[in-house]
């Protein structure tokens, strides 16, 4: 909703008061265009507010969806602005509740800029070419480190939890997670920190008209002394072409607007300020009812959910063990979308693996295939062989990545040109001690960073050949199953010279040395899929909704659950049932009708009259 009206705002500058599509047409466009389509309290919406919605919004519906017919999309429309005047009316009653904090109101002026900038990079360009001015701004240099890959730890390997299980009045409840509210320090401000603070009391959009176009100067001072002149020519052209565009517009006291280009620049930003700061509070309205309304999400649906997935794993692998299997193994592979386990009748077990693939380099790789061409040509002996692929073993360099912490407070890992030798490598590893320290090491080394450092962690091997990974891989990978869980590759000995390596114990492919962590058993989670939905007790949420699906994402079959019967970017409501409005927000519109006056009226080229 909020890039709807955003929308609305930056037609101001291209609206040319025709519909699209439709036929040229003669009216009084100041009486057209001014006429009341609905009175929201003391609210007016125009003819002209609903035209601007409708081509932003219901036209697309209407004609290039075809879903709905034009009667629909028009009349959808209006009922759009209404309820949106409605909610916000509602939240400005309730402002305890969803005044804009501070932050919210400077990320709403952070817009302003960043579509303002969008807008006067083109109407530079076109004062530059009135005025014959030829100066182009020059390339900015990017900054060293702006190649190099990041990645974030928290975003691309945790899984980001969206609800959690509470209990209320005594009974177990599903609970919204919300973000914690973020606070705005006085030097990120965009204009005068207690200005933000009391935007209703103080004249902020003058605040924000200096601060803007202080930005836009910095931003084109390579003008050099023609600065002043273009920027004032894009000034000309902005006001210009809302002059021609809105000329027939008129203030709720039924009088022209200034077109002294102060006032229309003073215009501009009061409408985009106030949408923007309109669409917070709607923001807030619907964040609140998704934090504080936790009864809305039923319990028992997800547990239904359950039992019906389940249900359906227990019939697709009854008799399947093959299909099982193969639902199982493979490189990258999740056992998450399986959520009945079953014994197989070879024993097979299934292991879930994380591991740190310290990359060869191609030169490394000639030389091994060299190597074992002398071997297979008889040229050297296994013992000279042993000693020359130690070597080429001990001169593995790996790129390193840096590991900090972003300004969202975030686990980030950055690649350096740093090159590590093996030695530093295996002095890093032999600190390792737990799955938490070995994905810390990973993340810091690994070659295949941009297949592994992903939520497609961790690998899938299952005994009795159940694997699509490298013959050396599987066999580290059972050995560790045989070890029992938390076991992870064998510390490497390496004498400070770095002249050898017993590669014995190593697993090594054509790729690189791999090291393993085995983390523990796929499926080993106990839970009873035939449980009694009526009398669920503290054991059963503990299973369902706090037992991990992928130990390593940490996320739980509730979550799994939640993403699917209230997916994100919803709540318990189909919005598009309800204009985009949940059941909650439209209760809020339904009750407060009252203070709507709908009026009869025609868009001109078209027959439809609402």
């Amino acid at each position: 909703m909020k890039k709807l009206f955003a929308l609305l705002i930056i037609c101001l500058l291209t609206i040319t008061g025709t519909l699209a599509g439709c036929a040229t047409f003669s009216i009084d466009k100041v009486k057209y265009y001014n006429e009341v389509v609905a009175k929201v309290g003391d609210k007016n919406i125009t003819r002209y507010e609903l035209l601007n919605a409708y081509e932003s919004y219901g036209y697309n519906a209407y004609s290039v969806q075809g879903s709905k017919s034009e009667k629909e999309a028009i009349a959808e429309t209006l009922e759009l602005l209404i309820d949106r005047e409605l909610l916000y009316q509602y939240g400005l009653e309730n402002k305890d509740l969803y005044k804009p904090n501070d932050y919210q109101v400077n990320q709403a002026i952070q817009n302003i800029f960043d579509n303002l900038d969008s807008q006067f990079d083109s109407l530079i360009s076109q004062a530059k070419l009135i005025l014959d001015i030829k100066t182009e701004k020059p390339q900015e240099e990017p900054e060293t480190t702006s190649d190099a890959k990041v990645y974030n730890f928290s975003k691309d390997y945790k899984y980001n939890k969206r609800a959690e299980i509470v209990i209320e009045d005594g009974k177990y409840v599903i609970q919204y997670i919300v973000e914690p509210e973020k606070v705005l320090e006085a030097n990120d401000a965009l204009v005068d920190i207690e200005i933000i603070k009391d935007y209703e009391n103080k004249d902020i959009v003058a605040d924000i008209i200096d601060a803007y176009f202080i930005h836009l100067n910095e931003e084109h001072d390579y003008l050099g002394n023609d600065l002043n002149k273009v920027v004032s020519k894009a000034i000309s052209i902005m006001t210009t072409n809302i002059i021609n565009n809105q000329y027939y517009l008129r203030d709720e006291n039924g009088k022209p607007f200034s077109k002294e280009t102060k006032d229309i620049i003073r215009r501009y930003f009061e409408d985009y300020f106030d949408s923007e700061i309109k669409s917070l509070y709607l923001e807030n309205i619907r964040t609140d009812y998704l934090t504080k309304e936790s009864k809305t999400f039923d319990l028992n649906e997800l547990i239904e959910e359950y039992d019906y997935l389940v249900g359906n794993d227990q019939k697709k692998y009854k008799n399947r063990e093959s299909a099982y299997k193969e639902a199982l193994k493979g490189a990258g592979t999740n056992a998450d979308s399986i959520l009945h386990h079953r014994d197989l009748s070879d024993d097979t077990k299934f292991g879930y693996f994380v591991h740190t693939l310290l990359t060869f380099s191609e030169g490394q790789k000639t030389a091994i295939t060299q190597l074992d061409n002398k071997l297979k040509a008889g040229i050297i002996s296994q013992e000279t062989y042993d000693k020359e692929y130690g070597l080429i073993l001990a001169n593995t360099k790996v790129m390193y990545r840096e590991q900090s912490i972003n300004d969202d407070g975030e686990t980030i890992y950055t690649e350096t040109e740093t090159k590590k030798s093996l030695g530093e490598i295996i002095n890093d590893y032999n600190k390792v001690d737990n799955l938490e320290e070995f994905i810390d090491f990973m993340f810091k080394y690994t070659g295949d960073a941009d297949s592994t450092l992903k939520a497609g962690m961790p690998y899938v091997v299952g005994t009795n050949g159940n694997s699509k990974m490298v013959e050396e891989f599987n066999a580290e990978a059972i050995r560790l199953m045989g070890l029992g869980k938390d076991s992870m590759s064998d510390t490497i000995s390496i004498d400070n010279d770095m002249v050898d390596i017993d590669a014995q114990n190593l697993c090594v492919t054509s790729y690189g040395i791999h090291l393993l962590y085995y983390v523990g058993e796929v499926g080993s989670t106990d839970i009873d899929p035939e449980y009694a939905v009526i009398n669920l007790d503290e054991n059963d949420v503990n299973n369902l909704f706090k037992v991990n699906l992928n130990p390593l994402t940490e996320k739980s079959y509730f979550d799994m659950l939640f993403d699917v019967v209230y997916p994100a970017g919803s709540t318990t409501e189909n919005y598009t049932s309800n204009n985009g409005y949940s059941d909650f927000e439209k209760g809020i519109t339904d009750s407060l009708d009252n203070k709507v006056t709908r009026y009869s009226t025609k868009i001109k080229g078209t027959k439809t009259n609402i």
